[in-house]
């Protein structure tokens, strides 16, 4: 079995309660990592004017992939973000 999103770890109705909430935590440390992203993006806003112009898009895509990345993994929604 290839583990492609959190979902891949147990499937419906199966395992135990324990499995369960160590699913959840994850998934909330995951919305915690995202909402980190969020900010780091915000400053950048602000800095725009401030960096090296190749630096700075590098720098934003790499935290926009990763933030989708981990939205997609952990199935994250917009609404968990809120």
């Amino acid at each position: 079995m290839k583990l492609k999103t959190l979902k891949d770890l147990i499937y419906e109705g199966e395992g135990d309660e324990l499995t369960s909430q160590f699913i959840k935590e994850l998934k909330q440390e995951a919305i915690k990592w995202v909402k980190d992203i969020d900010l780091q993006l915000k400053e950048f806003e602000h800095m725009q004017g401030q960096v090296v112009k190749n630096e700075f898009v590098d720098k934003v895509q790499g935290l926009i992939a990763t933030r989708e990345w981990i939205k997609h993994f952990f199935n994250i929604i917009e609404e968990d973000l809120k």
